[in-house]
């Protein structure tokens, strides 16, 4: 466009002449006519301008009269060819949309003139990818969906962008074109995203349904027992299926060991009356039963041995006596009375 521009130059001033000529009289041209006539519009840019998606760029237009001095209070119109890619308001200011390439016009409607400049936009580069969860692990036959994240170099969320699947084990975890997973196999295996190059990635590991913990079951379910006896508790570790899983270490606790201690066989000892849970823990799951400790009844007394068993007591005296309770087993059923004797009459 700017030989364009120094031809119309030329040709103004060549016409200039010519009419002084024709009219058989040389005359210079009128400066002040010269200096108001726009004969160029020129956008100050590159040959080519490169945004990326967001970024926008201030453009300006110099006006050019045929004296070849500026015309700065010339206003330019701008627009662009293609708004969708890039935008372009009434101060010249380029806002970047969407990836593509569109023309950027600065014109001067009066005298038909106009500039032009490429914009070019590009995407904003992908500078990370991160998958989610970034570790899980399931049973075998689980299906599970993964997400994914693309961000710029400001750490900005881009989205729209294609992203490749992938599985470093397909034996053990299939992963689809939209990042839905099926578990196959036991096994370990790492999921793959992939976006413009850079590459996200988490690991996925798949239990065998058959020594996963689903329950831990214990017998009794519910027990009562007095103070001081005790009890024992069998647990049963239950895998997803409800089978049995046969020699699984238990861990054993008291949720009140106030109450109902338990040692590392599951025999449960009653201390204080109250109700408590029993808890067994293996593969990460608990199980719990019932424990109920009550107090003690109280003896039952089968004899009394009264001590002196016979004494004479002088009138006016006292004496003082002692009884023991006897259990029908013998042993001391607790409590002692002493009676004192005065008059022949006995005051307890």
């Amino acid at each position: 466009m700017h030989p364009m521009r120094v031809w119309f130059t030329i040709s103004i001033a060549a016409a200039a002449v010519l009419t002084s000529c024709t009219e058989g009289t040389v005359a210079p041209p009128d400066a002040g006519a010269l200096e108001t006539t726009p004969v160029s519009v020129r956008i100050t840019a590159d040959a080519g301008l490169s945004l990326l998606v967001g970024q926008s760029r201030a453009l300006g237009a110099r006006v050019s009269s045929a004296a070849g001095t500026s015309m700065p209070g010339a206003v330019v119109e701008w627009r662009s060819t293609n708004p969708q890619v890039a935008a372009v308001n009434a101060e010249g200011i380029v806002a970047a949309l969407a990836p593509g390439r569109t023309l950027v016009i600065a014109s001067l409607p009066p005298a038909d003139l106009a500039d032009t400049v490429a914009v070019d936009v590009a995407p904003i580069p992908v500078a990370a990818v991160s998958v989610t969860p970034a570790e899980t692990s399931l049973p075998v036959g689980e299906a599970l969906v993964f997400t994914v994240q693309a961000t710029g170099p400001l750490g900005e969320s881009l989205t729209g962008r294609t992203v490749a699947w992938s599985s470093s084990a397909p034996e053990v975890v299939t992963v689809d074109d939209g990042g839905s997973a099926t578990l196959e196999a036991p096994g370990t295996a790492t999921i793959t995203a992939e976006v413009e190059g850079v590459r996200g990635s988490a690991i996925v590991t798949v239990e065998d349904t058959t020594t996963v913990v689903g329950a831990i079951s214990l017998t009794p379910a519910v027990a009562q027992i007095v103070a001081g006896e005790t009890v024992g508790f069998a647990a049963e570790a239950l895998d997803l299926t409800g089978g049995a899983i046969p020699g699984m270490p238990m861990t054993w606790s008291s949720a009140a060991p106030g109450i109902a201690s338990v040692d590392a066989t599951g025999t449960v000892t009653g201390l204080l009356p109250g109700t408590t849970e029993i808890r067994a823990r293996a593969g990460g799951v608990t199980g719990a039963a019932q424990i109920t400790v009550t107090p003690p009844p109280p003896p039952t007394v089968a004899s009394v041995n009264v001590t002196p068993a016979s004494a004479a007591v002088p009138m006016g005296s006292a004496r003082a006596f002692s009884a023991e309770a006897r259990a029908p087993d013998g042993t001391d059923g607790g409590g002692e009375h002493v009676a004192e004797i005065e008059d022949r009459v006995f005051h307890g």
